[in-house]
């Protein structure tokens, strides 16, 4: 388990260093460009970009974890395919009052989190229960 938890920790590292904050800074720094006659300068506090980072960083292992959590449920406590189907429900409230409590309080993003964070599960599930299958045999 302790491997797993590292390797998710390290994997949601990478992703935002090298993936997610550069295309966030690359998005808020091209507004200045955006018009030519109008010209835009932000006045940027290294504080603010540090608070950014920092609460992306907790999301980023916060999911990770959660992701790990869920792993562990099924690998390590002998659930069969019936427990799944039942307590899907279960995660789906489960993800949706998350996604409530770390985004913005649009509805937009607190689906496209939900969405991600199903499509994550079910993903994980389908390799899970094609895992039983092949172990059966």
């Amino acid at each position: 388990i302790i491997k797993i938890i590292l390797w998710v920790f390290f994997i949601s590292l990478f992703f935002l260093t090298y993936i997610f904050i550069p295309i966030t800074w690359n998005f808020f720094l091209s507004f200045q460009n955006l018009i030519d006659s109008i010209t835009l300068h932000f006045e940027t506090k290294l504080e603010e970009y540090l608070t950014f980072y920092l609460s992306m960083y907790y999301f980023s292992v916060f999911y990770c974890q959660l992701f790990v959590f869920i792993l562990f449920i099924l690998n390590y406590l002998n659930i069969t395919i019936k427990q799944i189907k039942k307590f899907r429900k279960f995660f789906y409230l489960l993800f949706f009052i998350v996604s409530t409590l770390v985004s913005p309080p649009d509805i937009i993003s607190q689906l496209c989190i939900s969405f991600f964070l199903i499509l994550f599960y079910e993903l994980y599930v389908y390799l899970f229960i094609i895992k039983l299958q092949i172990n059966k045999k």
